[in-house]
């Protein structure tokens, strides 16, 4: 099994036990069939969302500069989640390593580093005029930018939970 049903059938095989009771009850019992229709859901919602959410960082550099212009803000906004996806991309596999899931933040917070590191890079100038207010806006920017991501993961989450509850539901 792979893709996101095998990462997830994998993430909650590695959970502990009182934890994955939860999710048994709440699918009925019927857990392999509530991880299919999930990641389904996931699958097919995760880019929509996530696009939705982090697009409204380019708020967050109107604050910093009020001139630059909405197409400059989006510009810079995607290239900032270019390089993030880039690097989250090329840590993907492992993901899926067997003993990754105690490890489950370095992902995240390397994709952190590469959203705030590609921001300082292009901030000088752009969004700011001296280094340290580039430094500033940089850190304030990619934990924007993360709070936009872990709040599309929230409602990412509730939206596949609750259509895999449904599905089954629907299918009984």
């Amino acid at each position: 099994m792979g893709g996101w049903e095998g990462m997830l059938t994998r993430q909650f095989a590695a959970m502990d036990p009182a934890s994955r009771e939860i999710f048994e009850r709440a699918a009925g019992g019927d857990l392999p069939t509530f991880i299919s229709h999930y990641a389904n859901a996931f699958g097919f919602l995760q880019s929509i969302l996530l696009t939705l959410f982090t697009s409204l960082s380019v708020f967050a550099l109107g604050w910093f500069r009020p001139q630059l212009s909405w197409p400059s803000r989006l510009n810079i906004a995607m290239g900032v989640l270019t390089a993030g996806t880039v690097v989250g991309l090329l840590l993907l596999p492992t993901m899926a390593l067997p003993n990754m899931f105690a490890l489950v933040w370095i992902s995240p917070a390397i994709v952190v580093l590469a959203y705030f590191l590609t921001t300082l890079r292009g901030a000088r100038g752009v969004i700011a005029d001296t280094l340290s207010g580039a430094w500033i806006k940089s850190i304030v920017y990619t934990i924007v930018l993360i709070l936009l991501v872990l709040l599309s993961g929230l409602v990412l989450s509730l939206i596949c939970a609750f259509h895999a509850l449904t599905s089954m539901q629907a299918a009984t």
